[in-house]
């Protein structure tokens, strides 16, 4: 690529969330292959590779989500076109930005979903963001959009068919190879099995029924616990708190995989799931459903099923699962330097800039 430097967009540069660690460990994974990596954000959160430059956009202390979106967007376009550039960039945007030639698409589009939603849109805050994810997808500067699933690509093809004119790179998120084999638990069938559910945004990741899971589970097969990671106690219901086989661990940077049976992630709306590759990462078994984009990449220790299906049946399968030492293996299928040389080979390599 030679001078050209590639100036990746977004409001929060640090490991704080699932976008932005993946924007973190792709910036990063660049950087080391000999990539020239500029971040333009609105916050700073994490000291980033002395190998990059950063640019600080003005912070914009609207309570309203989207005001503070659209703000920083033009925030940003002031700064590219007002001279802090005076070189030749790709400008890769992970964010509603009005001023790029790729974008990586992380969540699920906005659909309409019922008449409420339809009579809703006639709001200002359904209206920006409908016309903010129009302009960051459909743009004329826009060349490439990286939807991060199969599943994603699909619903936004369907939404906005004009996307047909777009080059479209599916862009998986990575996971570090581990520098030691795992020992994960092994379930004897002694005991108390030991399960876990990770995810902040517990209702959309199917806490309730997890918990109807491991009850099954407890009946049909044993005593059992389901380890909630992510949602403070205070934020799930009493029932959720008092269940005698919830244990609340809370928010952790760390969780100790080899403490674990399986992985339960029964998830309405998963774009991806990055807590699926890091549990197969390290040998953890995982129970989800087909509405998770990571189920793509194929994995041996997954067992996949319809979320219409009843936690009888979620209760039988996860007792085979984990008593099958072949699910035990651990599986990385595809890493953050994979998706480094995605973007290096691939994408930034065909950006007419």
């Amino acid at each position: 690529m030679n001078d050209t430097a590639v100036v990746h967009i977004v409001r929060r540069y640090g490991r704080v969330g699932g976008m932005e660690n993946y924007v973190w460990e792709l910036t990063h994974a660049l950087a080391e292959l000999g990539v020239k990596v500029e971040i333009i954000c609105e916050q700073l959160y994490d000291s980033p590779s002395k190998k990059m430059q950063i640019h600080l956009t003005k912070v914009n202390n609207s309570s309203s989500r989207w005001k503070g979106m659209m703000y920083f967007r033009d925030e940003v376009k002031l700064l590219i076109t007002g001279g802090t550039f005076d070189r030749k960039i790709i400008i890769h945007s992970h964010e509603r930005s009005l001023i790029h030639h790729i974008t990586t698409f992380h969540g699920p589009p906005m659909e309409v979903k019922s008449d409420w939603w339809r009579l809703s849109s006639l709001s200002s805050r359904i209206k920006a963001w409908k016309a903010m994810e129009k302009d960051e997808i459909l743009g004329s500067q826009v060349q490439f959009v990286l939807p991060v699933s199969k599943q994603i690509e699909n619903k936004l093809r369907f939404l906005y068919p004009d996307l047909a004119e777009k080059r479209i790179v599916i862009a998986y998120p990575g996971v570090h190879e581990l520098k030691k084999i795992p020992t994960a638990r092994k379930c004897e069938g002694k005991g108390i099995s030991r399960f876990l559910f990770v995810g902040k945004e517990w209702n959309r990741k199917g806490l309730r029924f997890a918990i109807k899971v491991i009850q099954s589970y407890s009946s049909d097969f044993g005593p059992c616990v389901l380890d909630v990671y992510g949602p403070a106690a205070s934020s799930l219901p009493s029932y959720v708190q008092k269940n005698p086989n919830v244990v609340i661990r809370g928010w952790s940077t760390e969780i100790p995989w080899e403490e674990y049976d399986a992985l339960i992630h029964p998830a309405t709306n998963e774009p991806f799931g990055m807590v699926v590759t890091e549990a197969r990462r390290h040998g953890v078994p995982v129970l989800t459903t087909n509405l998770v984009g990571s189920v793509e990449l194929g994995y041996h220790g997954v067992v996949v099923l319809d979320g219409t299906e009843t936690s009888v049946i979620w209760a039988q399968n996860l007792f085979k699962l984990t008593h099958d030492d072949k699910n035990r293996k651990p599986e990385v299928k595809w890493t953050w330097q994979d998706l480094a040389l995605l973007h290096l080979n691939e994408i930034y390599s065909q950006v007419n800039n």
